[in-house]
């Protein structure tokens, strides 16, 4: 009878993370006063998380490595004023006929908008020993991205000092859960007794279970249920989505059986639904004052990086 397989050079890592992510720039409307487009801030957004992992060897060059990972909340946001109520947002031009109303998003004093992301993510893979401490890893992995916009549009100045509630609020949600397999290359080598260099380089293939959901409201000031609108509208579709990571790392042994881990981490994901893109339809309604039906649009990319630092313990 052949031995059971046994565990051994077991690894477990904990790392504090610090992310960014790539700026999705939105046209929320225009200024016809001073003749200016309005846009969501572009460029990176921060936030902090965690990273955990563990591997070991189980059987001959056969090995596993496991990891999780979370960052959120990447959070933007502004507001745009113009005293001479003269701004219009994206959603009310090219609008099909229909009985939704927009007068507070026509001739606007302001606008204000939040847009919130986070990103999680794991993987379980097989590894297989290369040799010179480099592993091939191949096994199924789970990144799950989601991402709001959220406006708020005033008709004037009294609905943000409380004597008016003469407003428009849009929220739109995509929720990306991508699953499928990724192949990589992974491993540290040891330059002398304190210093390691290494890390890891994968890709990977997704199908995209993306669900969307967006919610209209307008308030013209009154209590009346007949003077508020409120729709919203829900979908799900799947897509094809990839991945490419890269995350070089430094390893310093700072005691018995403990590294000191300092890395960094690059993550590219294409093919995924993004709330800004349906914003300008938010408008289109089917005719009888519900929302137009919509759906996610896999067309989209995102990019995570930033920095590691953290402990690994070898048992």
């Amino acid at each position: 009878m052949p031995a059971a397989p046994t565990v051994s050079n077991v690894n477990f890592a904990i790392e504090a993370l610090i992310l960014g992510r790539s700026g999705t720039t939105t046209q929320l409307g225009h200024n016809f006063n001073t003749d200016v487009d309005l846009f969501t801030a572009s460029g990176f957004n921060w936030s902090g998380g965690t990273k955990v992992s563990a591997s070991g060897d189980v059987s001959g060059a056969w090995g596993f490595d496991v990891e999780a990972f979370y960052a959120g909340v990447f959070d933007k946001s502004g507001f745009f004023v113009e005293p001479l109520e003269d701004i219009y947002t994206t959603y009310t031009g090219g609008l099909t006929p229909g009985n939704l109303s927009f007068d507070n998003s026509e001739d606007a004093f302001g606008l204000y908008y939040r847009e919130a992301s986070s990103v999680a993510g794991f993987e379980a893979n097989a590894t297989y020993d290369l040799g010179q401490g480099a592993k091939l890893t191949f096994g199924p992995r789970d990144i799950l991205y989601g991402s709001t916009l959220h406006t708020w549009v005033s008709d004037d100045s009294g609905a943000f000092d409380g004597s008016n509630t003469g407003n428009d609020r849009v929220y739109i949600s995509s929720l990306n859960n991508l699953i499928g397999p990724q192949i990589g290359v992974s491993g540290m080598y040891q330059l002398n007794d304190t210093f390691s260099i290494g890390g890891k380089a994968a890709l990977g293939l997704y199908a995209n279970v993306a669900t969307l959901n967006r919610h209209y409201n307008a308030d013209d000031g009154f209590s009346s249920p007949f003077n508020t609108q409120d729709v919203s509208s829900s979908s799900t579709a799947v897509g094809l989505a990839e991945s490419v990571e890269i995350s070089p790392k430094v390893s310093v042994a700072i005691a018995k059986n403990v590294d000191l881990n300092f890395g960094g981490t690059m993550l590219f994901v294409n093919g995924v639904d993004e709330p800004g893109k349906h914003y300008a339809d938010i408008g289109k309604d089917d005719g009888s004052g519900n929302l137009a039906a919509d759906g996610p649009r896999f067309n989209n990319s995102v990019f995570f990086g930033g920095a590691t630092i953290g402990l690994t313990g070898h048992f």
